[in-house]
């Protein structure tokens, strides 16, 4: 970890805004466990200097099976990890947008409900009646036919 403070200049414990930079360091670890050389150039099976093999007849066996290499599962580790890390942060941001859509509904029907209230949506006739019966100038007047 010391390395990865000197490598990185960062120190204490990653905030979830991090992930990127957890990847990054994820990243950093296994090229330095594998020596920069990529998964698929790693020997499949372990030896007993250390510097692996694809040859099964000079592996190390175990109850006459060879023995996976062990650097070799650490680009499998990392690459588990890092897909755990991606998801995580897709479902991160998936939810903060279900919270933002759903405050942005909640003030949408708010507005909807003070329009309704108002009589702005249905007419004056049949609106709720908070305030009181509404009542033209002219109200009990009689009508004149108009010829």
């Amino acid at each position: 970890m010391e390395a990865l403070e000197l490598r990185t200049g960062r120190r204490g414990r990653l905030r979830p805004i991090d992930e990127g930079f957890e990847q990054l360091l994820l990243g950093v670890g296994v090229d330095e466990a594998t020596g920069g050389v990529p998964y698929a150039q790693l020997p499949r099976y372990a030896t007993a200097d250390g510097k692996g093999t694809n040859d099964t007849t000079k592996a190390l066996t175990t109850n006459g099976q060879p023995v996976d290499n062990p650097i070799r599962n650490v680009w499998v580790t990392e690459t588990a990890l890092s897909t755990a890390l991606n998801a995580s942060y897709l479902a991160e941001n998936v939810a903060l947008f279900g919270i933002v859509v759903g405050v942005a509904l909640l003030l949408t029907g708010i507005g909807f409900g003070v329009l309704v209230l108002g009589g702005s949506l249905r007419g004056r006739d049949k609106s709720f009646q908070l305030f009181g019966k509404r009542t033209p100038e002219t109200a009990g007047a009689k009508t004149v036919p108009v010829a």
